[in-house]
């Protein structure tokens, strides 16, 4: 699903109360409302609806950490060299600086005081 916009969920809110919480009736009268939108389909409505009266009007996306190996691999490697350096890593590992800092930084190690 796509992220809407918080102004956008607000119009959806109210045209589901002008159509008396009819969540069919909303979308079409979303639709003809607003041709220029994007046009979502009740479901859509219901679960945007949903998250407003949970208090989020912004979409909670879940972060994806590398893999396991990776991290693994990139810990392994401060395990046996305290001393390498992320361009090391990359250089021996294939594993990209960024990904490697990340990998330090999620596990709470910083790679100046390893």
């Amino acid at each position: 699903m796509a992220a809407f916009p918080p102004n956008e969920i607000v119009d959806m809110i109210r045209i589901l109360g002008e159509a008396r919480n009819n969540y069919s009736a909303a979308e079409g009268l979303y639709a003809e409302r607003f041709p220029d939108r994007r046009h979502s389909d009740r479901k859509v409505i219901k679960r945007l609806c949903d998250r407003a009266e949970q208090g989020f009007l912004r979409r909670n996306r879940r972060k994806s950490g590398p893999d396991e190996v990776i991290s693994l691999t990139v810990i392994g490697a401060v395990a046996l060299n305290p001393q390498i350096s992320t361009r090391q890593i990359k250089r021996q590992y294939g594993i990209f600086k960024s990904t490697a800092n990340r990998v330090l930084k999620l596990n709470k190690f910083h790679p100046y005081h390893i």
